[in-house]
C-alpha cells in the first residue's frame, strides 16, 4: 500500500533535483537517487534512498500546464474536496486560493510497509525545500492540508 504527500507550489518553476538534494544535505539529511547519478526530474518518479536496506520513497514533479495535465486534474479533485467542507471558511478559502495558483505539484509516494522515523524526517526536510523556495503547501493523504507545520484543513481518506 502506498501513501502520498504532495506539495502544491505556487512560485517559480520546478528546481533542479541537484539543488533540492544539496539543500536537504545541508540540513543533515542524506538522500541519494537510485540508480545513482540521476540529476534531473524525468517523466518517471525519482527513487530516493534515505537509508540503506530500506525501500526508497518516490518523488515526482507534475506541471500545471493546461487543463488536461495531471496536475490540473489533481488540483480540481482537491478543490472539489476542499469546497465541500462547511467549517472554517477562511482556512478553506486560503487553501482553495493556493490550489488555484498552483504551478506545479511535487508528489512523494511512501512505502508504508517499510518506512521508518528516519524516512519521515527525510521526507519532511525534502518537502520543506518546496515550502520555503516555492511557496509550497503540504497535503497528506488521509489527513489534509498543512500550513506552518500544522493541519489547516482536514480531509477524509
Amino acid at each position: 500500500m502506498a501513501y502520498y504527500f504532495r506539495v502544491f507550489c505556487t512560485e517559480g518553476e520546478p528546481p533542479a533535483l541537484t539543488d533540492v538534494l544539496k539543500w536537504v544535505s545541508d540540513r543533515g539529511v542524506t538522500l541519494r537517487t537510485e540508480p545513482a547519478g540521476i540529476t534531473a526530474w524525468s517523466s518517471a518518479p525519482v527513487k530516493l534512498i534515505y537509508e540503506e536496506g530500506r525501500a526508497p520513497f518516490l518523488a515526482d514533479v507534475d506541471l500545471n500546464n493546461g487543463p488536461d495535465s495531471l496536475a490540473a486534474q489533481e488540483i480540481d479533485e482537491f478543490l472539489d474536496m476542499v469546497r465541500e467542507i462547511n467549517r472554517f471558511p477562511r482556512k478553506r478559502e486560503r487553501v482553495a486560493e493556493h490550489l488555484e495558483k498552483t504551478r506545479f505539484i511535487v508528489a512523494c509516494q511512501i512505502p508504508v510497509e517499510d518506512f521508518t522515523d528516519a524516512g519521515f524526517h527525510a521526507i519532511d526536510v525534502f518537502m520543506a525545500y518546496f515550502v520555503v523556495h516555492h511557496n509550497g503547501m503540504v497535503q497528506a493523504d488521509g489527513q489534509g492540508f498543512y500550513e506552518d507545520g500544522k493541519i489547516s484543513i482536514e480531509l477524509a481518506a
